[in-house]
């Protein structure tokens, strides 16, 4: 039995292949640009192809292909959509300068499909810069950004492809930690970006790229690493000095101190962002304002942090910001916790693990799970405080969030479950991580660390003072240094 498919013509077949290419539903005056059928041959199309599913022809002079396509047509289309005859059609495209007209997702897949990587990401960059600037789905553009640098990796980059290569690697930058997503691709993704710069001699990004780097790091337990990177980003944005480069690290010179447990210096950084209260900024770092919040908590200042996290709350909640929303919500749970209002702790804290979930952000997660750990702990149920730590730090090793804490509770309730004989959790063994912390350069939970190290060497009755009186006195110079007076009183109790 002869099929309609037989009949119809060389340009009617174009006509067609061209839809398929541009998307599947196209207006009748972008194809005949790029594939033109007279009055009479769309006729003949169209009565040929009734009734089979193949062609519609919707309102306002739209034309679309049926889904899915039957066997035989989409064959005779992939036949005919072969990369030279698409090659052509790009062409004349701009040629006819009908680009503009055209979706810009289906341009981009037209683009990848001969081989314009290039271009691709280019048009994929603007589309990104377009949304930031209007505010759109941060969602949306993440995934432009990834799969725009995506397709650059392991290219041969001129020098202005280079450029955007790293200035839009440092937005995507700062969209995975705002997001809570692609943390496992990103250290990639900065190593290219570094590599470009170096070789564009580009000083002003390579100090912008170890920053990032030194975050990155910092999220993902690599403490040393992390603290080196920031220390040569920041001595390189010193030589620079400018005040836009200075506002850019602002959070980073921030991340530096925390780190070293200095939060006055983390207070007094923060305090320079416009941002900051207000959050008039969609794409501020959650990281932000939970390095503010907590440095307060930290120095007693538990009413500036209160206020700071309840307005910003309200005003990010207004805003559907929730990214920002799930983190803010996390820490005003765990500053209640600390204040012993546990009931309205445990509200915040569990609707914030609930927006973290919707919201697929892993820090979300990773900090609500904290604070419920903690809840727990204070409330005495020490097995509810070890199954909501487990929990968190198997999804934490799953989003590429090795060892990340910097709360004095963590190595407090790690003692707990060490004292009590709990099973050490992957990667969060209580002697590794003390260990770990006495070398390190924080000296906030090395003030911890060594009070509990006197506090088991007591506990196990160990007879020696001397060695107990080191660590108590060297635990207090610490903790004097990080401004945390609620942990050096525990200390001078223990004296």
């Amino acid at each position: 039995m002869k099929d309609f498919h037989d009949d119809l013509t060389a340009e009617q077949w174009r006509f067609l292949a061209a839809l398929d290419a541009l998307g599947g539903a196209v207006h009748i005056n972008i194809l005949d640009h790029l594939a033109p059928l007279s009055a009479g041959q769309l006729i003949d199309l169209l009565k040929k192809t009734a009734g089979s599913g193949l062609l519609n022809q919707d309102s306002g002079g739209i034309f679309s292909l049926g889904k899915p396509l039957p066997d035989t047509a989409a064959k005779k289309i992939r036949g005919i959509n072969s990369k030279k005859n698409l090659s052509a059609l790009v062409d004349a495209v701009y040629a006819k300068k009908i680009d503009r007209d055209l979706d810009p997702d289906v341009l981009i897949v037209l683009l990848e499909k001969i081989g314009w990587a290039v271009e691709a990401s280019r048009m994929e960059f603007e589309i990104a810069d377009r949304d930031l600037g209007g505010k759109r789905n941060l969602e949306a553009v993440h995934e432009s950004l990834m799969r725009a640098v995506g397709r650059l990796k392991n290219l041969d980059l001129d020098p202005d492809t280079s450029a955007l290569y790293i200035s839009r690697s440092l937005k995507l930058s700062n969209l995975c930690y705002v997001l809570g997503k692609g943390i496992t691709e990103l250290g990639e993704i900065l190593e290219t970006a570094q590599a470009l710069a170096t070789r564009l001699g580009d000083k002003r990004s390579q100090a912008l790229i170890n920053l990032h780097k030194g975050m990155l790091y910092y999220f993902t337990g690599r403490r040393d690493e992390a603290f080196l990177s920031l220390s040569v980003g920041l001595d390189k944005v010193n030589e620079i000095g400018d005040e836009d480069i200075l506002s850019q690290s602002a959070e980073f010179i921030a991340v530096f101190y925390f780190m070293k447990g200095q939060f006055r210096e983390v207070m007094k950084h923060l305090e320079y962002l416009e941002n900051l209260v207000g959050i008039k900024e969609e794409y501020t770092q959650p990281l932000t304002y939970l390095l503010f919040s907590y440095s307060a908590l930290y120095l007693g200042q538990f009413h500036r942090a209160f206020g700071f996290l309840d307005s910003n709350l309200r005003l990010a909640e207004e805003k559907s910001n929730k990214p920002i929303v799930s983190v803010l919500r996390t820490v005003l749970g765990t500053t209640l916790v600390l204040v012993r209002k546990y009931h309205e702790a445990e509200f915040h804290l569990k609707k914030a693990r609930q927006e973290s979930i919707e919201a697929g952000n892993a820090f979300g997660y990773h900090y609500s799970g904290g604070g419920l750990s903690l809840l727990y702990f204070m409330k005495g149920d020490m097995e509810k405080s070890y199954e909501a730590l487990q929990d968190t730090v198997q999804k934490a090793l799953q989003a590429g969030l090795i060892q990340q804490f910097s709360s004095p509770w963590v190595l407090e309730i790690g003692y707990e479950f060490h004292r009590l004989g709990f099973k050490p959790l992957p990667h969060w063994n209580y002697r590794d991580i003390v260990e770990t912390t006495l070398n390190g350069v924080n000296v906030h939970l090395r003030g911890v660390a060594l009070r509990l190290r006197a506090r088991e060497k007591m506990d196990q009755g160990f007879v020696k003072k001397k060695p107990i009186m080191a660590d108590l006195e060297a635990s207090r110079t610490c903790l004097e240094l990080s401004g945390n007076h609620i942990q050096l009183a525990k200390t001078v109790l223990e004296m």
